[in-house]
């Protein structure tokens, strides 16, 4: 009885640990400028200024369910231009910046 007590403890033990290691990666904020936009690989890449005011330019890639807004409405990937300022939320997968959702500062 004790040693099937035993083996269900280190069987929750194992499943917990397994169960954190397939946990949803974690969201990430940038904010920075469009350097530029590649439409044929649905990525763009962000000029990122860190507090020291050095600049880390950032490749993003957008999925089909990522969301690009400006103003209040959803735009395409086409739409961004360079110099636009962004604040893209993302996910790390793969070794990819995955968008989850881009704000667009609207110009005046």
């Amino acid at each position: 009885m004790k040693l099937v007590i035993a083996c269900l403890g280190v069987s929750l033990l194992l499943a917990s640990a397994l169960f954190a290691a397939t946990e949803t990666p974690r969201l990430a904020t940038a904010n920075g400028s469009i350097a530029s936009v590649d439409s044929g690989a649905s990525s763009f890449v962000v000029r990122v200024i860190d507090p020291k005011g050095e600049g880390k330019d950032m490749t993003f890639v957008v999925a089909d369910d990522s969301k690009i807004v400006r103003g209040g409405s959803s735009i395409g990937l086409v739409d961004l231009k360079q110099g636009d300022k962004v604040s893209v939320t993302f996910q790390s997968k793969d070794g990819r910046n995955m968008v989850v959702n881009v704000g667009v500062e609207s110009k005046m």
